[in-house]
């Protein structure tokens, strides 16, 4: 049952920028130098004598100063070769079962709190068979055994990489039904470190790709449908760009109509999303009524076509000012 069915919502914002200008004053008494004077000063400086001691000296110590620079630049490439390459082989070691993982995962959300799973409540950590036990043991209508993959991503782009961990054959939501468990795994200050993890089942598809952008939507019934994109950043932790849920109303081969809520930072919009031209004129305050919808001093209503509009160029300029490029949310999906 897979759905990524979405629409999302805008309310035109308005920003406003105010541009000062600075003035400075100048007294009867300030004296502005002459085209004259400069020309002057200008030729004295070019037909003065040079010490040539003083010009060697002075070409001494830019060299001197370049080769310092250019030392200390090839010793920070070394010392991010040197901390990549030791994340590698800590990951190589988990995945050999001679490194433990240290799970420190929290929901970002209640609707993204993992209600089916174990806890991972362990101090000292998980190897990968002691990890992969706990998780087959969390889920009731999980396989005899478990399949497990690997892969490699680059959060945030920055050349760090950072680990994946996939396991499937849960039975979430009824047994055989392909269930995943995804773990994200990050090296820092010598040890294995999970911030972040996320399951995929039957009513809840959730993907990753390899710069770490996460899209997870999944359904509530025939008629809800929603969910949230973000990334993990190169921490390894999870940051949410934004949420948002359909209710459908209506449906139809040539019309539709939903109720739609989209959520960036702090801001929540409401949206009733139409393309039925007939639709009766107090059918929004009908609808409002019908949901015990509360506070609610207008929702705008759109059609599907510039609800969607909307969507795009809102949630594009939210992953941009996070920093988030198009080549970063385009990149190839892991474990697909």
């Amino acid at each position: 049952m897979k759905k990524k069915t979405l629409l999302a919502v805008l309310v035109a914002t308005t920003m406003s920028f105010a541009l000062a200008g600075c003035s400075k004053d100048t007294s009867d008494n300030t004296t502005i130098p002459s085209i004259e004077s400069v020309s002057i000063s200008n030729t004295e400086s070019s037909t003065a004598v040079s010490d040539p001691s003083t010009e060697e000296s002075k070409s001494s110590e830019e060299s001197t100063s370049e080769a310092a620079t250019t030392e200390s630049e090839s010793a920070s490439e070394q010392t991010s070769t040197d901390s990549v390459e030791a994340g590698k082989e800590l990951y190589e070691a988990f995945k050999s079962g001679t490194e433990k993982l240290y799970i420190q995962t929290a929901p970002i959300s209640p609707e993204a709190d993992l209600s089916y799973g174990p806890t991972y409540d362990s101090p000292e950590g998980y190897t990968l068979d002691e990890l992969t036990a706990v998780v087959k043991e969390g889920y009731e209508q999980s396989n005899d055994k478990l399949d497990v993959a690997f892969s490699y991503l680059d959060c945030g782009n920055d050349g760090t990489p950072e680990l994946a961990l996939e396991f499937t054959g849960l039975g979430i939501y009824s047994k055989d039904d392909g269930s995943t468990l995804v773990f994200i795994i990050k090296e820092s200050g010598g040890k294995l470190y999970s911030y972040y993890n996320f399951e995929t089942w039957a009513r809840s598809e959730t993907e990753i790709n390899e710069n770490g952008i996460i899209s997870s939507f999944g359904s509530g019934g025939a008629a809800e449908h929603g969910g949230f994109e973000g990334f993990i950043d190169p921490t390894g932790h999870f940051k949410e760009i934004y949420y948002t849920w359909e209710s459908g109303i209506e449906a139809s081969d040539t019309t539709y109509s939903a109720y739609v809520t989209l959520t960036i930072g702090d801001t929540t919009r409401e949206y009733f999303c139409t393309d039925d031209e007939s639709i009766p004129e107090d059918a929004l305050a009908q609808f409002v009524e019908f949901r015990g919808l509360e506070n609610v001093d207008q929702i705008p209503t759109v059609t599907t076509e510039e609800l969607n509009k909307q969507m795009d160029e809102l949630i594009d300029n939210a992953f941009t000012q996070n920093g988030v490029t198009k080549e970063m949310r385009d990149a190839k999906k892991l474990f697909r």
